[in-house]
């Protein structure tokens, strides 16, 4: 099976970075505070269980990194079942 074979036909990857753009800026502020809360909750799990690290951080990822990625479809190889983006 080719790398081409597995693109869906007539499947519009333009309307689908634009639709998961949209999708995402409508939700960044949520994806913001997920992060803070993941980020407070491994900050107490450790404090909890006496683990000493440096800091821990936690970004949502910007709209600018978020876009780029969106254009491209994910492939699978058929072998290993990894996805990966061409």
């Amino acid at each position: 099976m080719t790398v081409e074979s597995q693109i869906p036909s007539g499947f519009d990857f333009e309307a689908h970075r634009r639709a998961a753009v949209d999708q995402y800026q409508k939700r960044g502020p949520l994806y913001e505070s997920f992060a803070e809360v993941v980020k407070a909750i491994l900050g107490e799990a450790l404090r909890n269980r006496r683990i000493k690290v440096a800091s821990i951080e936690a970004r949502a990822k910007t709209l600018e990194s978020f876009a780029p990625i969106h254009w491209r479809p994910i492939l699978v190889n058929q072998n290993t079942e990894i996805p990966w983006r061409r």
